[in-house]
C-alpha cells in the first residue's frame, strides 16, 4: 500500500532536495551536521517541604510538553497546558504501577516560578482504575493566573506525605 499523506511527501520530497536528487547505487550523499550548545541555566534550589518526600522531583515546566520520571515504584507522568478560557494554568498528572498508588491529599503537585518561590496547584478532579496488576491514578489540578501567570511557572514536582502535617 502506498502512503500518499502530504507529510510523506514533503519527508521524501525534502529528503530528495537535500541531497541533490536521486542518488546512483553505491553513491553516498554528503550532509553537514549542525550542533546547538544551550548554556546551562542556574536553577534555584528547589526544596521539597517539612514532613514531605518526593514522589516526582522538580522538573522543567514547559506547557504543552509532557514531563515524567520512573521508578522501581512505578511512572509518574503528566501533561500541563494554559487553560482556553485564560483562567491559568491545568495540569494532567497520572500515577501507574504494580502497587497502590498515592491518592490526595497524600500528595500534591507543586509548582515553582523561577526565583524557586511555591505555589499549591488547586485538585479539581481525580479518579482511577486497576487490576489485579496494575494500577492507574489521574487527577486534574490548576493554578489560577492570579496566583501565578502561567508564563511565569518555571518548574512543576509531586510532593507526598511522610508524616502528620499540621
Amino acid at each position: 500500500m502506498r502512503n500518499k499523506s502530504p507529510v510523506f511527501v514533503l519527508l521524501v520530497a525534502g529528503a530528495l532536495a537535500a541531497m541533490g536528487g536521486l542518488l546512483a547505487k553505491g553513491q553516498i550523499p554528503e550532509g553537514k551536521t549542525t550542533v546547538r550548545l544551550i548554556p546551562q541555566v542556574d536553577r534555584p534550589k528547589l526544596d521539597v517541604a517539612p514532613g514531605w518526600t518526593w514522589l516526582m522531583g522538580p522538573t522543567e515546566l514547559r506547557p504543552g510538553q509532557c514531563f515524567g520520571q520512573t521508578s522501581d515504584a512505578g511512572i509518574v507522568s503528566g501533561y500541563s497546558h494554559v487553560d482556553a478560557g485564560g483562567n491559568g494554568l491545568r495540569v494532567y498528572f497520572v500515577q501507574a504501577g504494580q502497587r497502590q498508588r498515592v491518592d490526595p491529599p497524600a500528595y500534591h503537585l507543586v509548582i515553582f516560578d523561577a526565583a524557586g518561590q511555591r505555589y499549591l496547584p488547586k485538585l479539581e478532579k481525580a479518579g482511577g482504575l486497576g487490576n489485579r496488576d496494575t494500577q492507574l491514578d489521574q487527577a486534574t489540578f490548576t493554578l489560577g493566573a492570579d496566583v501565578l501567570p502561567p508564563g511565569n511557572a518555571a518548574y512543576i514536582a509531586a510532593e507526598r506525605v511522610t508524616s502528620k502535617v499540621k
